[in-house]
């Protein structure tokens, strides 16, 4: 009985155990927190965090993208929490409604 507590204490203080539960919990919370600084900036602010929302979009896609091809348990947050960046980014409305109006604002 001592033996298997032992053993899963030391599986769950492990290093890789730490990162995959640290790396389910911060991914949707950046997520989450780029996208509210898109809903909730002005307009001064509004294209850095829209800048930031995309970055961190492409970031959540490659995290996915491994966390699928590697069989990771944590699979379904990432692909959730990438879905709903990619629903947000759709039904969040353009600051500018074209390019020259983006350019003269710079």
């Amino acid at each position: 009985m001592t033996e298997i507590c032992s053993t899963e204490i030391a599986l769950f203080a492990s290093r890789s155990n730490w990162f995959g539960v640290l790396e389910c919990v911060v991914l949707p919370l950046l997520g989450l927190v780029s996208l509210i600084l898109v809903h909730t900036c002005d307009s001064k602010t509004r294209v850095f965090a829209e800048r930031q929302f995309l970055a961190t979009l492409i970031f959540v896609t490659f995290m996915t993208l491994r966390t699928v091809v590697s069989l990771d348990p944590a699979w379904l947050i990432h692909t959730g929490t990438l879905g709903v960046m990619v629903i947000a980014a759709l039904a969040t409305p353009a600051q500018y409604t074209n390019l020259s109006d983006s350019r003269s604002h710079r």
